[in-house]
């Protein structure tokens, strides 16, 4: 390989790796370490032409952290597996959730109990306070008594409703516990690949610690890096021609422009999404980016015809 060549991918190679670290968790366009592969294909020979070195990237990457304190208890997925949304990844262990949990079932069912007793009171006291109504209809019973036995009736009731009100209650502290611990199995938020496994069996926990990595299984967008003086030359959009190992040459449209700070910036990130290779290709694979059919000077990291036929 020639110096331009090598140069180019060499650039190319260290930008996919520096915004894939600086993206982690992020949902903008970047590229994980483990995904940045060599090219390996034949560069295209188009006298007209610029050339890039480029990498495919996956669309998004996220890191799925704890969502509290506890011990990892089971693990659901390995690298490399491809999980679907909803899927179970990592079961965090809370022992104090756990302590809340038991308490609070307790209560609900203290609470149900006082519900029970409360309704066959209610029962009861009206069915007395009824024949109460019944004697003294009939001359029997005094006004008094009827009296006492319509309180009594009507306490019940309040005693009855105060039950319910607990019992509801309780209930309710039941399914926000039960939601804490639903969030403690950690699920993959979209299909996705497990790029990497961040912690073991057993270990201890902090809310927020990071557990799994997921990239997008989607196929991948393409990165290469030109020089700040060429960005306007790649606006979003525009079309470019991409030969992709393994899979021949495609078109891509042009996504993202990464913002030119200064003239002395080094290179800035281009993306661009391929528009027929769904399938397959996956991240990780090399490409040369090229625009056929123009005659303006290549800079670097471009690399010219003329650069590769030194």
């Amino acid at each position: 390989m020639n110096r331009g060549v090598a140069l180019a991918l060499a650039i190319a190679l260290a930008l996919a790796l520096a915004s894939g670290l600086a993206a982690c968790g992020d949902a903008g366009p970047h590229a994980p370490d483990e995904h940045v592969a060599a090219v390996v294909t034949p560069a295209p020979d188009d006298p007209q032409a610029c050339v890039y070195a480029a990498v495919l990237v996956p669309r998004q990457t996220l890191e799925v952290r704890a969502p509290g304190p506890g011990e990892i208890v089971e693990l659901s997925v390995a690298m490399g597996d491809v999980v679907q949304s909803d899927a179970p990844l990592v079961t965090v262990h809370d022992p104090e959730l756990e302590h809340d949990l038991a308490e609070a079932h307790a209560m609900l069912d203290q609470s149900r109990a006082r519900r029970r007793r409360a309704e066959a009171e209610l029962e009861l006291r009206r069915r007395d306070a009824a024949s109460d109504e019944a004697l003294a209809r009939g001359g029997y019973l005094g006004g008094s008594e009827l009296a006492k036995a319509d309180l009594a009736a009507r306490t019940a009731a309040h005693d009855r409703s105060a039950a319910r009100a607990a019992e509801i209650a309780a209930s309710g502290t039941m399914q926000r516990l039960g939601d804490r611990r639903h969030q403690h199995v950690v699920r993959a938020p979209w299909p996705a690949r497990v790029a990497a496994r961040l912690v073991d069996l057993g270990a201890r926990v902090e809310r927020g610690t990071p557990l799994v990595r997921l990239v997008d299984d989607a196929t991948p967008r393409l990165r290469f890096g030109v020089a700040p003086e060429a960005a306007a030359d790649f606006s979003p959009g525009t079309i470019v021609r991409a030969r992709i190992e393994g899979v021949g040459d495609v078109d891509a449209r042009v996504a993202f422009v990464g913002s030119v700070q200064d003239l002395g910036t080094l290179v800035v990130s281009v993306d661009a999404e391929l528009l027929d290779a769904h399938g397959r290709v996956g991240a990780g694979v090399g490409a040369w980016v090229w625009r056929s059919g123009r005659d303006t000077d290549c800079r670097l990291p471009a690399v010219s015809v003329a650069a590769r036929a030194e």
